[in-house]
C-alpha cells in the first residue's frame, strides 16, 4: 500500500513537471531557480524602460499650438525684417513709408477754398507690436501760396485685412521768403494696403495782406495720396518735372 502511494505521488510529480517545462520552454530542473531566460525576453518584450529607469512616455508634440481663445497677443511675434510695402507684423519688423498726393483747402475766404497743395513724404515706421507702428517722415509741399517742408512724426493702427488707420503732427521750418512761418500739420488718413490714402487735416495758413500785414489761420483740408512704388515714380517724376521747368522758364513775361 505505502508502494503504491509513493508510486501515485511520483506520478503526479514528473507530469507537474513535464507541463511546466512545456510552459517556460526549458527543463524540470529550472523550476527550482525560476523562469527560463526566453521567459524573461519575452515579459521584457511588453514592458520596455527608459534609459533612466522609467518608463518611457509617448513623445509629445513639440509644434507650437495656438492659443485656444485665438488671442493673437499671447503669441510670439516672429518678426521678418524691413519691408519696402508696408505690413503689420509677424511678415514687417519695419516699414518704408512713401505718400505722394494732392490736398485741397475746404472753406472760402481767409481760409482760401479750392486752393491745392501737392506734397510728398519720405520715412520709415517700426511695429512695436501686432497692431501698431510709430515713426516719422520728412514731407515737403508746394502750393499757390509758397513751398514748405519739415518733419512729421507718425503713429499707424493695423486694422483687419488691409486696411490701416494714420495719425500726424508734424512741424514745416523751411518755408518761402514770403511764407515767413512755420507751418504746424495735423493729419489722419484710412489706408487701403499701401497704394491709396484718403486724408483729412489742418494746415496753419500763413497769407499776405497789402494792408494788414500777415495773418495765420487754421485751414482744414481733405486729400488724397498714393503710396510705395507709385509714390516713389510720381516723386521722381516731380523732381524732373520741376527741374526742367527751373532751368528753362525765364518768367511769366519771358526774356
Amino acid at each position: 500500500m505505502t508502494t503504491t502511494a509513493g508510486c501515485g505521488r511520483a506520478l503526479i510529480l514528473a507530469t507537474l513537471i513535464a507541463l511546466q517545462a512545456g510552459c517556460y520552454g526549458s527543463t524540470g530542473s529550472e523550476l527550482a531557480t525560476g523562469p527560463s531566460p526566453a521567459f524573461d525576453r519575452r515579459i521584457e518584450a511588453t514592458h520596455v524602460e527608459a534609459p533612466d529607469g522609467e518608463a518611457s512616455q509617448p513623445a509629445e508634440d513639440s509644434e507650437t499650438h495656438e492659443s485656444p481663445t485665438g488671442d493673437i497677443n499671447q503669441q510670439p511675434v516672429h518678426t521678418g525684417g524691413s519691408c519696402f510695402m508696408a505690413r503689420p507684423a509677424p511678415r514687417c519688423d519695419s516699414t518704408w513709408f512713401f505718400q505722394y498726393g494732392a490736398s485741397r483747402y475746404m472753406g472760402g475766404g481767409e481760409n482760401a477754398g479750392g486752393h491745392y497743395i501737392w506734397s510728398a513724404d519720405l520715412g520709415y515706421m517700426i511695429n512695436i507690436s501686432r497692431r501698431s507702428a510709430v515713426g516719422g517722415s520728412f514731407f515737403g509741399a508746394v502750393g499757390e501760396y509758397g513751398e514748405w517742408a519739415g518733419l512729421k512724426v507718425r503713429y499707424r493702427r493695423w486694422l483687419s485685412g488691409a486696411f490701416s488707420v494714420d495719425l500726424a503732427l508734424g512741424a514745416a521750418p523751411l518755408t518761402s521768403e514770403h511764407i515767413g512761418r512755420t507751418i504746424w500739420v495735423a493729419e489722419a488718413g484710412i489706408n487701403a494696403g499701401d497704394l491709396l490714402s484718403v486724408t483729412a487735416g489742418l494746415h496753419t495758413l500763413h497769407r499776405y495782406h497789402p494792408y494788414t500785414g500777415q495773418s495765420s489761420k487754421l485751414a482744414p483740408t481733405i486729400g488724397l495720396r498714393v503710396g510705395s512704388y507709385p509714390a516713389v515714380l510720381m516723386t521722381a517724376l516731380t523732381l524732373v518735372a520741376g527741374a526742367i521747368v527751373a532751368a528753362t522758364w525765364d518768367g511769366p513775361f519771358g526774356s
